[in-house]
């Protein structure tokens, strides 16, 4: 007959009891499930309301349009729509913006099919002979 030590020394392992937790995770649980519609405040948010049209004239600025064949129109509305060749661009948008010594700001807007690429080259070209702001226009 064997003994072992493990027979002979009972040993007493300790466990947490978690009960009191349990209970105060779920009180607490259910005091911020109470609390949580109450604190919530609500803001008034002011939502800007469409901007008027810009006037006609010299202080709407210029108006670029690329369609997807690659013609650009320029319409300062002043004159009647011109369209201009590419590498024309740059002049005749230097002299009509050296023209407007206050305004130089031009709107941009491209059809649906003109490439990212060209868009961005367009806009380049256009903030490179002097607009101080390129916009994108919104298409109606």
């Amino acid at each position: 007959m064997g003994f072992s030590a493990r027979d002979s020394v009972k040993v007493q392992r300790s466990r947490i009891n978690v009960t009191p937790l349990v209970d105060v995770v779920l009180v607490l649980l259910i005091i911020f499930l109470i609390a949580s519609p109450l604190s919530v405040s609500y803001l008034p948010v002011d939502v800007p309301q469409d901007a008027p049209e810009p006037s006609t004239g010299a202080t709407a600025g210029l108006k670029v349009m690329m369609r997807a064949d690659d013609s650009i129109i320029i319409d300062d509305g002043v004159h009647e729509k011109t369209e201009v060749h590419r590498f024309e661009l740059a002049s005749s948008l230097r002299s009509r913006l050296e023209a407007r010594h206050m305004d130089r700001v031009v709107f941009v807007e491209f059809e649906d099919e003109v490439a990212y690429g060209e868009a961005v080259s367009l806009m380049d070209t256009i903030k490179g002979v002097g607009a101080d702001t390129v916009a994108l226009a919104r298409r109606r």
